[in-house]
């Protein structure tokens, strides 16, 4: 992640830029008394859901839900201002649609998703069902074998232009894959 620190009011093209370490830490020493404007860059496939600082446990500058800059930090002499970033991974999504021969059947067929998260589903022709807010992690997708029914074929798509094999899903952050049972 990089942080950017720049006093409130002033250019900030040529920002001072501070990479976090391991452990997402990152320390601006040598400020001046005043208040600051401080930024969030972007990292892929992360968003930010918060921001804010403390000066003496208190709040000073504070962005709201999404926001990864603000202003109003206050830094004052011989004490440390904190300021916190709270990001998540990007949620993914598995989206099963079923289609049936002879077509609008009123048969239900039953999909199971495996792995990071577990869920099930019924769907009849031409009805789809979105797993959606799904961390990134390996998944199974799986229709129940039906007495009278043979499937006959699955095709799968991913917004990230990748080859999916339903029974072996390596979900990334922010995919979005759709898989049709036929």
């Amino acid at each position: 992640w990089v942080v950017d620190v720049d006093p409130d009011g002033q250019d900030t093209s040529d920002p001072t830029l501070l990479a976090t370490d391991v452990d997402g830490l990152s320390t601006a020493t040598n400020l001046k008394t005043g208040n600051y404007w401080v930024s969030e860059g972007t990292n892929e496939n992360y968003h930010v859901l918060s921001g804010n600082c403390t000066l003496n446990n208190e709040s000073t500058g504070k962005g709201g839900d999404g926001i990864s800059s603000f202003g109003g930090v206050t830094v004052a002499t011989d004490t440390t201002t904190y300021c916190t970033f709270i990001n998540t991974l990007d949620p993914g999504s598995i989206t099963v649609t079923k289609f049936t021969d002879p077509s609008q059947s009123e048969q239900s067929f039953t999909f199971n998703l495996s792995g990071a998260t577990t869920d099930a589903t019924s769907l009849s022709d031409n009805q789809s069902h979105a797993f959606d807010n799904l961390r990134p992690g390996n998944y199974s997708l799986s229709e129940e074998a039906l007495s009278g029914w043979d499937l006959t074929n699955i095709s799968c798509s991913s917004n990230l232009d990748k080859i999916i094999s339903p029974s072996e899903i390596a979900l990334a952050a922010g995919e979005n894959i759709s898989c049709e049972y036929t």
